[in-house]
C-alpha cells in the first residue's frame, strides 16, 4: 500500500495523535472536508490493520510509516499498544460480562467482589491452566460446581477469554516490534538516554510477565538489538535470572554471553560473584527461622540456585573469550573475602552484638523466671523445669555460635602474619573465659560474665593503638603479591573494552577505618600507573547500594532529557560512584574524590573553638587544658545539656532510662540550646573562603543549592534515612554536595532505635550555605523542578524498583530485624551469623528455636488457657442471653425494673470483659512467637489470620456496636454468636499448633485441565513450569510508598489526597526544618549543625 510519505505528515499524524489523546471528542468537531484529504483516506485502511477502531493507534501506525527513521513515533505506538493491552482498555467489555455473568451465576454466587475476580481471571491469564486457577481462587472451593459450568459446560467464557488473549497478543506484538524498532532508529551518537533505557526496561519487564504470550518477538528482537544499550540496565537483567520459566532464562543469558564477549569488564565481577558456592551458601543463612514448611523455606533457596546456575554457565562461556579474566578475578574475590573481617575485628564484632542481645535476654530470662515460679496452677517441680528450659533455650544459640568461632578461629592454623599474631596474645586469654564460661552455663550471668570481660580488653587493646594502618603483607600473602593482572578496576561500565584499565597491584598500605564495620581503604593501582581507591566493606549487603546508584544514574538521565530544564545551569544531578558487590554482605566502594564530610566542617570549628580557649587562658595565668583531650562527641554534648535540663526541671531521674519518656518541650530546649552555641554558617564560610572571587562564589553556591535539591527530592521519595554528617561530603572548591551509604534506605530509618522523622536534611549550616535566598530561591525551585520530571518519568522509576521486587540477591532482611534478634524466639542476627560463619553452610545451625519456645508456652499455659476457654464461652453466652432478654420485653417497662435489667446487663458484660482481659493476658505470651513463625509456618500464619478475623475483630465489633449511641444489641447478638462458634477452633487450634503434623495442601478443586479443551491456539505449552517470578512482598510494599509519593501523596496526610508539586515541596520543607521534628532524631544525627 502507498502511504503518503514525510517528515511533515509523520509529525502532523503524531501531533494529531496527541490532541485525539488528550481530547477525544476533538475528532468531532472536524470540517466535513477533512474527510476528503488524501490523509484522512490512509486512515481508515490502516486502523483495519491493526485490528482497532482507535484512531489515536492509527494516526501512530501511520506515522511510523511515513517516516520510519524517527525513533519517537515508534515508541509512542509502542506506549499506546501496550497501553491498549491493559485491564483499564477493556471496561466496555467488563460492563457486558457482569450483565450476563449476574443472571447466569444467581446471586449467591455473583458478588461484585466474585464478578470482578472472574472478569480479572479472564484478563490475567495466559494459558488455560491459568484460567482454570484463577476461576478457582475467585469462586473459593465451596462453589467448585460454579467453577465446572464456566469452564466446562459453556464455551462462552473460555471463548470471551481466547478473544482476549488474542487481542492482547496482538496489541503487545505490535508493542514489542514498536520498541525494537524506536533501538533500531535511537540516536546512535548516544549510547545511553533515558529513551534507550526506559524501552530496553519495558522489554525486560514484557520478557519477565508476558514471555508466554510473545516470547518468540521478544526473543528474536532483543538477539538483533545492539548489546550496548542494554549495559545501563544490567542490574535488571541479572535479577530476572531467578525467572522461572527455562525460556526467559535462557534468552537472558544468551544477552549477557554477547555483553561479555563484547565488554567483559561489564559483567565480569556479577558473573563470577554469582557463580561462586558462597552465595548459595550464604542463602541459607538468610531463613533464621526454624520451620517445618519445606516450601516457604525453600523458595528464596530456589531462586539463588536458578541464579547460580545461570552464573555458573555464563563463567564458563566468559572463561572460553577471557580465561585469564575469569581467573584473576575469582582469585580476587577469594582473597578479598578473607580480609572482610580479620580475628581481632571479627571477635569484637560478635562480642560487641551479643553483649547487647545477652543484655537483653538476661532481663528476658530474669522476667520469665519470675512468672513461672508465681503460675499457682503448675506444681513446684515442674515450675523448676520450665524455668531451666526456657533459660537453656534463650541463651543456648548464643553460646553455640561462640563455640563455633573459637573452632573456627583458633583452632586451626594461622594463614597469615595478623592471624598468628591474634592468636599468639589472646589464644590463652580467650580459652580461659571459655574454660569459666562453660563451667557456669546454669547460670547465664556468671556464664556471659568472662565473655563481657573479654570484650572490654579487646576495646580497650583497640582505642590505645594509634596506627590504623595494616601492611596488605601481613593481612594476605597472595594479594600483596598481585601483579599485573587482568582484573578490570571496578566502575569503568561506561568505557569501551579497548580503554579499560586493569589492576596491576595493590598498594601496599590499607587504612582500618574506626566504624562499626571496620571497612578497609584500599589502593588500587591500575596499569596506567594511576591510584584508584576505594573503600572495602563488609558486615552490610550492597547490593542494594549498587542498585541505588543505578537508579541515580537513571534519574540524572532522566534530568539531563527534559526539555524544561534544558540550558538550565548548574545542571540538575545527581553525583554517583561504583558499587560492586561481592558476596552477600561485602563489596568494592568507589571512594569520592576532592570531598570533605560536613561533620569534618564541625569537627575543625570544635578544635579552633578547643584552642582558642587554650590561648585565652594562658593570657589570663589560668591552668590550659590538655592539649591531647579528646574533643567532646555531639552525643555526650547532648546527654549533658539532657541531663542538665533534667535536673533543672526536677525530671524523675527513671525517666532518664526511658528515651520514650522524654519530654518533648525539654527535647525542643535542649536542641535550641545547641544550636545557639553552633555557628549556623560553618559551611558558608568554608565555600566563601575557598571562592577567588564573588562570581565564583556565586556559581559554587548555586551549584550547592540545586545538586542539594536534586539529592534532597531524591531522598524524600524513596525514604532515604541516616543523613549523619559523615554521610553528606561537599566539594568546597564546586560546591556539589554528595551523599554516600544509601543503606538505610525505603524507609529504614523510620524503624530504626530512635525513629527518623525528617524527609531530608535541611539543617541551620546547609539553609545558610544555599546562597543569599537560602531555601526560598534556587533550592525550592529546583526542588520542585526535579520532582516534576520525576513525577513526569514515575513509571521507568518504578520499573527499576520493580526489579528489586524479584531480584533474590537484594538483601531485605534488616527489614524484619526485629524477628530476627528477639530473646523471645531465641535467634541470633544475621550479620554476626555471617561474621562467625563467613560462607561456611554450616550457618545454617544457627537457626533459632522459636518451635521449641512455642511447645514450652503450651506446656506452661495449656491449663489457664483451657479454663479460660470455658469462662470467656459461658461470658459470652450469658451476656447474648441477658441482651435477647432485654430485647424482648416490652419498652414500657416499668422504669425500676428497666434499671434491674441494664444492671444485670452490664454486669454480664463486665464479666466478658474480664474473661477477654484474662484472655489478652495470656495470649500475649504467644504473640511474638506467632508472628516470628508466621513468616515461615503457613499453619502459623493461617491460624492468625482467623484468630483476627473470626475472632478478635468480632469482639471488637461486637463491643463497639453494645457502647455505640444508640446501642445495636441485635448486632452485636449476631457477632457474638458467631464468636462463641469459632471458641473452640481459635483454643484448641493454638495447642493443635505444638504438634509436628506434616503440611498436605489443600486440594481446592477436583476439576483438572485435562477435563476440559482450550480453544485451538491457546494451549498451554509449558503444562508444568511456573509462569511467574515470585515477589518480595517487603519490596512490594516498597514499591507502592515510592508510587505513593510520585502521586503527590504525603506520609500522614489524607491517604487519597494528591498535593500538587509546590506544595508537596512546601510540605517536605516544612517537616525537614521542624524544630519539633529535628528535636527528636537521634542526637548522633547532629540536628543542631
Amino acid at each position: 500500500m502507498q502511504i503518503l510519505g514525510g517528515l511533515a505528515t509523520a509529525k502532523a499524524a503524531m501531533l494529531l495523535a496527541k490532541w485525539l489523546g488528550n481530547e477525544p471528542d476533538l475528532f468531532g468537531t472536524l470540517p466535513p472536508e477533512a474527510a476528503q484529504l488524501v490523509f484522512m483516506n490512509h486512515l481508515g485502511v490502516l486502523t483495519q490493520e491493526i485490528g482497532s477502531i482507535d484512531w489515536v493507534g492509527a494516526l501512530l501506525s501511520m506515522a511510523t510509516k511515513c517516516a520510519p527513521t524517527i525513533a519517537k513515533s515508534h515508541e509512542q505506538l509502542a506506549q499506546w499498544a501496550l497501553s491498549q493491552a491493559s485491564l483499564q482498555s477493556f471496561i466496555s467489555d467488563q460492563a457486558f460480562f457482569v450483565s450476563n455473568y449476574s443472571r447466569l451465576l444467581g446471586p449467591e454466587i455473583a458478588t461484585p467482589e466474585r464478578l470482578e475476580a472472574l472478569w480479572k481471571a479472564i484478563f490475567s491469564s495466559n494459558s488455560l491452566a491459568q484460567l482454570q486457577n484463577a476461576v478457582i481462587v475467585a469462586l473459593g472451593g465451596t462453589f467448585a460446581s460454579a467453577a465446572e459450568i464456566l469452564l466446562k459446560q459453556t464455551v462462552y467464557y473460555t471463548n470471551m477469554w481466547g478473544k482476549m488473549l488474542e487481542r492482547r497478543r496482538q496489541l503487545m506484538t505490535m508493542g514489542a516490534n514498536s520498541l525494537f524498532a524506536f533501538l533500531r532508529h535511537h540516536d546512535r551518537g548516544m549510547r545511553t538516554s533515558i529513551g534507550t533505557v526506559r524501552v530496553c526496561l519495558q522489554i525486560l519487564d514484557l520478557l519477565a510477565h508476558h514471555q508466554d504470550i510473545i516470547h518468540s518477538i521478544l526473543e528474536n528482537g532483543i538477539q538483533s538489538t545492539d548489546v550496548s544499550l542494554w549495559v545501563s540496565v544490567l542490574p535488571q537483567v541479572f535479577a530476572r535470572l531467578s525467572h522461572p520459566s527455562r525460556k526467559v532464562r535462557e534468552t537472558l543469558i544468551e544477552l549477557i554471553q554477547r555483553i561479555g564477549k563484547i565488554s567483559p569488564h561489564t559483567v565480569v565481577y556479577q558473573i563470577v560473584v554469582g557463580a561462586s558456592k558462597q552465595m548459595l551458601m550464604d542463602a541459607e543463612t538468610e531463613d533464621l527461622v526454624e520451620t517445618n514448611d519445606e516450601i516457604a523455606q525453600d523458595t528464596h533457596l530456589e531462586e539463588k540456585s536458578l541464579m547460580f546456575e545461570c552464573c555458573r554457565r555464563l563463567e564458563e562461556s566468559l572463561a572460553s573469550f577471557y580465561p585469564e579474566m575469569v581467573s584473576d578475578v575469582r582469585s580476587f574475590v577469594e582473597e578479598l573475602q578473607k580480609i572482610n573481617l580479620l580475628l581481632e575485628e571479627r571477635w569484637v564484632f560478635v562480642l560487641a552484638n551479643i553483649d547487647n542481645e545477652m543484655e537483653k535476654r538476661l532481663t528476658h530470662i530474669r522476667a520469665e523466671s519470675e512468672k513461672t515460679l508465681k503460675a499457682a496452677h503448675l506444681g513446684e517441680k515442674e515450675r523448676i523445669e520450665l524455668v531451666q528450659e526456657k533459660t537453656r533455650l534463650i541463651t543456648n544459640s548464643v553460646f553455640e555460635l561462640l563455640d563455633d568461632l573459637y573452632e573456627r578461629t583458633l583452632n586451626r592454623t594461622s594463614t597469615s602474619v595478623n592471624e598468628k599474631s591474634f592468636i599468639d596474645e589472646h589464644k590463652e586469654k580467650i580459652a580461659a573465659a571459655f574454660e569459666t564460661s562453660r563451667a557456669n552455663r546454669a547460670n547465664p550471668e556468671k556464664a556471659w560474665a568472662p565473655f563481657r570481660q573479654l570484650l572490654a580488653a579487646l576495646i580497650q587493646k583497640t582505642a590505645r593503638r594509634t596506627n590504623s594502618t595494616l601492611q596488605i603483607e601481613d593481612i594476605s600473602e597472595k594479594l600483596s603479591k598481585l601483579n599485573g593482572s587482568k582484573v578490570p578496576i571496578p566502575g569503568q561500565e561506561a568505557i569501551d573494552f579497548a580503554e579499560i584499565c586493569y589492576l596491576d597491584r595493590l598498594g601496599k598500605t590499607a587504612w582500618v577505618l574506626p566504624t562499626k564495620t571496620r571497612p578497609k581503604k584500599l589502593i588500587l593501582i591500575g596499569s596506567n600507573g594511576k591510584e584508584n581507591i576505594f573503600l572495602f566493606k563488609g558486615q552490610e549487603d550492597l547490593h542494594l547500594d549498587e542498585r541505588i546508584m543505578q537508579l541515580l544514574h537513571i534519574c540524572n538521565l532522566m534530568l539531563r532529557g527534559a526539555k524544561e530544564l534544558q540550558g538550565d545551569w548548574p545542571l540538575y544531578e545527581a553525583l554517583n560512584y561504583s558499587v560492586t558487590p561481592l558476596g552477600a554482605r561485602s563489596g568494592l566502594i568507589q571512594w569520592v574524590i576532592g570531598c570533605t564530610p560536613l561533620f569534618q566542617l564541625y569537627r575543625r570549628w570544635q578544635n579552633r573553638q578547643a584552642q582558642t580557649k587554650t590561648l585565652l587562658n594562658r593570657k589570663a595565668g589560668q591552668a590550659t587544658l590538655n592539649n591531647n583531650a579528646p574533643l567532646e562527641r555531639p552525643t555526650d554534648m547532648f546527654m549533658k545539656k539532657l541531663r542538665a535540663s533534667f535536673k533543672e526541671n526536677t525530671i524523675a531521674p527513671e525517666v532518664y532510662g526511658d528515651r520514650s519518656k522524654w519530654p518533648k518541650t525539654i527535647l525542643r530546649d535542649v536542641l535550641l540550646e545547641l544550636m545557639k552555641e553552633t555557628p549556623n554558617d560553618l559551611l558558608a564560610k568554608e565555600l566563601w573562603m575557598r571562592a577567588g572571587s564573588a562570581d565564583t562564589w556565586w556559581r559554587v553556591t548555586s551549584r550547592m543549592a540545586r545538586s542539594s535539591a536534586v539529592m534532597s527530592i531524591i531522598g524524600a521519595i524513596l525514604g532515604l534515612g541516616d543523613r549523619h554528617l559523615d554521610n553528606l561530603l561537599v566539594n568546597l572548591d564546586s560546591g556539589q554536595m554528595v551523599h554516600i551509604d544509601y543503606n538505610v534506605c525505603f524507609d529504614k530509618g523510620r524503624h530504626l532505635r530512635v525513629p527518623e522523622t525528617v524527609p531530608f536534611r535541611l539543617t541551620p549550616n546547609i539553609v545558610h550555605a544555599l546562597g543569599p535566598t537560602q531555601i526560598d530561591g534556587m533550592f525550592q525551585q529546583s526542588c520542585q523542578q526535579a520532582l516534576d520530571v520525576f513525577r513526569t518519568g514515575k513509571k521507568v522509576l518504578l520499573t527499576v524498583l520493580d526489579a528489586f521486587v524479584y531480584d533474590p540477591l537484594v538483601d531485605w532482611a534488616a527489614a524484619h530485624d526485629h524477628l530476627t534478634t528477639s530473646a523471645a524466639v531465641g535467634s541470633v542476627n544475621v550479620a554476626v551469623a555471617l561474621a562467625v560463619y563467613g560462607t561456611d553452610s554450616r550457618a545454617a545451625g544457627a537457626r533459632p528455636i522459636a518451635r521449641q519456645m512455642f511447645a514450652v508456652r503450651v506446656r506452661e499455659f495449656a491449663t489457664p488457657w483451657k479454663e479460660n476457654k470455658i469462662e470467656l464461652t459461658q461470658a459470652i453466652q450469658h451476656l447474648i442471653a441477658t441482651i435477647n432478654y432485654e430485647v424482648k420485653l416490652d419498652v414500657q417497662s416499668p422504669l425500676e425494673e428497666a434499671h434491674a435489667l441494664q444492671k444485670s446487663r452490664n454486669e454480664a458484660l463486665q464479666r466478658m470483659k474480664a474473661a477477654i482481659h484474662a484472655h489478652h493476658q495470656i495470649m500475649k505470651n504467644f504473640r511474638q512467637l506467632l508472628r516470628a513463625l508466621s513468616a515461615c509456618d503457613p499453619r502459623f500464619s493461617a491460624y492468625t489470620k482467623k484468630y483476627r478475623e473470626r475472632f478478635a475483630d468480632g469482639v471488637v465489633k461486637a463491643h463497639e456496636a453494645m457502647e455505640s449511641i444508640p446501642s445495636n444489641f441485635l448486632l452485636a447478638i449476631t457477632v457474638l454468636s458467631s464468636v462463641v462458634e469459632t471458641i473452640n477452633d481459635v483454643y484448641d487450634g493454638l495447642l493443635s499448633l505444638d504438634s509436628a503434623a506434616p503440611i498436605v495442601p489443600a486440594q481446592s478443586s477436583t476439576i483438572s485441565p485435562t477435563n476440559f479443551m482450550a480453544p485451538p491456539g491457546f494451549e498451554d505449552t509449558t503444562p508444568g513450569e511456573q509462569q511467574k517470578q515470585q515477589q518480595n512482598l517487603y519490596a512490594r510494599s516498597v514499591n507502592r510508598k515510592v508510587e505513593a509519593r510520585l502521586d503527590g501523596r504525603i506520609d500522614g496526610n489524607e491517604p487519597m489526597k494528591c498535593f500538587t508539586i509546590q506544595e508537596q515541596v512546601d510540605q517536605w520543607i516544612r517537616s525537614a526544618t521542624s524544630l519539633s521534628n529535628l528535636s527528636l532524631m537521634y542526637e548522633g544525627w547532629t540536628a543542631w549543625v
